[in-house]
């Protein structure tokens, strides 16, 4: 049905079906459809796309293929390459279950075969990526503005965008960041000197409030990059073995020097809880210990105090109520 499309189509919206494999020529080998701008090709449990199955679709600017199955293993690396226009490409929750560094080798074979030259967005949100084993997976993306890999679980910024020179926002939101190094916090910043502006969302990761913190509380303060929704970032840390957070904004930035701080880390938490256990058998044990050393002393103390008592012997014991009798 797709390769009778008119030709003055402009948006295609194709979703919900249930399509494993997307073959060649998907929209004909006859002729090309110049009027074609986007593409939405969601939720169609798609597994496998062939190489040539875009051809004849050099127009299209914005390609869907959110919430499918796609293995990279089946589908052709240069799946996108026929898409000479492509400005946006979204792939939110599209892949198979990948190992995160299995997902970034085939990404960047894909985008290097692929030459997304005019490519400004790119979705990789809710991917489950934990890691960028591949730092230069988004380096042959000459052109990206805006990169979104929110609701994943990213634990520190482990792909290089120093290379991505017109980069202008950059979605960590919802991962599983803990700490950002001051020569990341410094890399941020340099994006304002090649460009006017540069936005960043940092916002819902669960930052630990500790002396590590104060790179960021105080990058925070003096940064000229705009970080959305920078009054929400929260830190968290432990008191009693309850999990406590407060906005980052309100840190008490010199407690973390202090003996008496409550801002600690986890293994902290866990070593101090250990620590109490142990005091508390080696008390209880101490209790019991003296406890016994003064039971033993109140015996021995008692065996030798007792005054002797005199024995008393009793013939007859007489009734008072008895009458005398004599005989």
């Amino acid at each position: 049905m797709l390769q009778n499309l008119p030709d003055e189509t402009e948006v295609l919206i194709f979703r919900g079906n249930d399509i494993p494999v997307l073959p060649p020529n998907i929209f004909g080998s006859e002729k090309n459809f110049t009027n074609l701008k986007i593409i939405d090709m969601s939720d169609n449990k798609i597994e496998e796309v062939k190489g040539k199955t875009f051809h004849h679709a050099p127009s299209v600017e914005r390609l869907i293929l959110n919430h499918n199955s796609i293995s990279f293993t089946s589908s052709h690396p240069r799946v996108f390459s026929n898409f000479e226009n492509l400005r946006e490409l979204h792939l939110n929750d599209a892949f198979l279950d990948y190992k995160s560094a299995d997902l970034a080798e085939q990404l960047h074979t894909i985008f290097m075969n692929s030459n997304l030259k005019r490519l400004e967005k790119l979705h990789l949100e809710q991917n489950e990526i934990e890691n960028f084993a591949d730092s230069k997976v988004f380096c042959d993306l000459q052109n990206l503005l805006d990169l979104y890999l929110s609701n994943n679980k990213l634990r520190k910024l482990s792909f290089d965008i120093k290379c991505l020179l017109q980069l202008r926002y950059l979605d960590l939101k919802n991962n599983d960041i803990k700490h950002f190094t001051n020569e990341e916090l410094a890399t941020f910043d340099s994006f304002i000197v090649r460009n006017q502006s540069f936005f960043l969302d940092i916002s819902k990761n669960p930052f630990i409030c500790d002396c590590m913190l104060n790179g960021l509380y105080f990058w925070l303060q003096k940064t000229k990059v705009t970080v959305k929704n920078n009054v929400t970032i929260r830190c968290h840390y432990m008191k009693n073995h309850i999990n406590y957070s407060i906005y980052i904004k309100d840190y008490n930035k010199s407690e973390c020097n202090s003996k008496l701080s409550i801002y600690v880390s986890e293994s902290d938490n866990y070593a101090h809880f250990f620590t109490q256990i142990l005091l508390f058998f080696i008390s209880f044990f101490l209790f019991i210990f003296l406890t016994i050393l003064s039971i033993r002393y109140l015996l021995e103390y008692c065996k030798h105090s007792v005054i002797p008592v005199t024995k008393v012997h009793y013939v007859v014991i007489r009734n008072s109520d008895d009458r005398e009798i004599h005989v």
